[in-house]
């Protein structure tokens, strides 16, 4: 996408040039060979409770395919990668066959189920995400067993206070007073949803998409 490049570019101030405008499933291994590290975030729609959970049936799941597929045709491959996902990937199809994959190059990885509260943060978005090395630390290869803590992180910096959004808001009165139309919230609640509504004072927030109403935890 010229559009995200030209986006990514103007926000971190890096040029144009060494960014590849490609679809990642015509990507070649000299295209991606010798990178130290692999982010990725695939689209999560195979895997969203919100969705049809198709997998790897869902061609949005196919670029992720394509980068396993890559892998071990490597002459350098990367020394590490991250993943990020929804809820549901660690329990996909597609984790299996990347979970193989990263054990067949020589990976060790460790999965996590993480969210911003963890850090404090009044925000609830459980993500999954992986982290993979090589070579292993401990000759373990292949994926360990799904964790929920932050690594490295003692149990006294686990219990951190949540702050508010009060700590993340623009001061009073920045911007005019918006309150959702009673027509918009009647509707709502007519097909069975409702808003998540917060306030400077609390401690938890939910991220705005697509599914939201969908499903909605109480304020607090």
């Amino acid at each position: 996408s010229h559009m995200a490049n030209s986006v990514y570019t103007t926000n971190f101030d890096i040029p144009y040039a060494p960014l590849l405008p490609r679809d990642i499933v015509r990507l070649t291994p000299e295209m991606v060979d010798g990178a130290d590290l692999w982010l990725m975030s695939p689209p999560c729609q195979p895997y969203t409770r919100l969705g049809k959970k198709s997998d790897v049936g869902d061609r949005r799941a196919s670029p992720l395919a394509s980068l396993m597929q890559l892998l071990p045709r490597l002459a350098r491959p990367p020394r590490a990668l991250l993943l990020e996902n929804v809820v549901g990937f660690e329990a996909s199809e597609s984790w299996q066959k990347v979970s193989a994959t990263l054990q067949r190059c020589g990976y060790e990885a460790r999965q996590f189920s993480l969210s911003p509260l963890q850090l404090g943060i009044p925000n609830r978005r459980p993500r999954i995400y992986v982290l993979a090395r090589r070579p292993a630390a401990d000759g373990r290869l292949g994926a360990r067993p799904l964790e929920h803590e932050f690594p490295g992180r003692s149990a006294s910096e686990r219990e951190l206070r949540t702050r508010t959004l009060a700590e993340y808001l623009d001061p009073p009165g920045t911007y005019p007073d918006q309150v959702p139309p009673p027509e918009l919230l009647e509707r709502l609640a007519s097909r069975g949803q409702r808003w998540e509504v917060v306030g400077p004072e609390s401690t938890s927030s939910r991220t705005f998409t697509s599914g939201y109403g969908a499903e909605c935890h109480n304020a607090y």
